[in-house]
C-alpha cells in the first residue's frame, strides 16, 4: 500500500517538474513536399541542372481569426559542377506569432555509379519571431499578456540526398 502511494507520489512530483521545465516549438506546416524539398533539406539545394524557383502558400481554417498561414519561397540551382547553392525564405503566421525564416543552402554532390549522386549539404538560417501579445484580450491583469515579445534565432542544418538518373 505504501508502495503505491510513493509510485503516485513521483509520478505527479515527475509531471510537475517536467511541465514545468518543458519547451515547446511551433514549426511551419509544410504541404506538397516534392514541390517543396529544399525547405526541408538542404542537399537538395542545386540537384536539377537548372535554376528552379517555387513559391507555395497555405492557408487553413480560412475565415477564423489567427488561422494558421504560410508563404515559402525559394530558389536554387548549381554553382559549380560539384556545388549547389540555395535560398529560401518562408513566412508563417499562427494566431498572435509571426515567423519570418531566412535560410542559404550548401549542397556538394558526388557520383556514387555513373547514373547516380550523393549530395551532402548544409543550412544556415535565421529566424524572426515576433509575438504581438498586448492584441490579446484578458479578463484579468496577467503579466505574460502585457508586452510583445520579438526574438531572434540562429538555426543551422545538415542533410543527405541520394538521387540517380534512371
Amino acid at each position: 500500500m505504501q508502495t503505491n502511494l510513493y509510485k503516485s507520489v513521483f509520478i505527479i512530483a515527475c509531471f510537475i517538474y517536467f511541465g514545468c521545465s518543458a519547451f515547446g516549438q511551433q514549426e511551419a506546416m509544410n504541404t506538397q513536399y516534392m514541390f517543396n524539398s529544399l525547405v526541408y533539406n538542404p542537399a537538395y539545394a542545386g540537384t536539377k541542372d537548372a535554376i528552379s524557383t517555387a513559391a507555395i502558400y497555405r492557408q487553413q481554417w480560412v475565415n477564423f481569426e489567427g488561422a494558421p498561414r504560410t508563404i515559402s519561397a525559394y530558389v536554387h540551382g548549381p554553382f559549380r559542377e560539384k556545388v549547389g547553392l540555395g535560398l529560401s525564405i518562408q513566412s508563417d503566421k499562427l494566431g498572435v506569432h509571426d515567423w519570418l525564416n531566412i535560410r542559404g543552402n550548401y549542397s556538394y554532390k558526388f557520383y556514387v555509379s555513373p547514373r547516380s549522386k550523393v549530395s551532402l549539404g548544409l543550412s544556415t538560417s535565421l529566424s524572426v519571431q515576433q509575438s504581438n501579445y498586448t492584441s490579446v484580450s484578458t479578463y484579468t491583469n496577467d503579466n505574460t499578456f502585457s508586452e510583445n515579445q520579438n526574438q531572434l534565432l540562429p538555426n543551422f542544418g545538415f542533410g543527405a540526398f541520394y538521387y540517380s538518373n534512371w
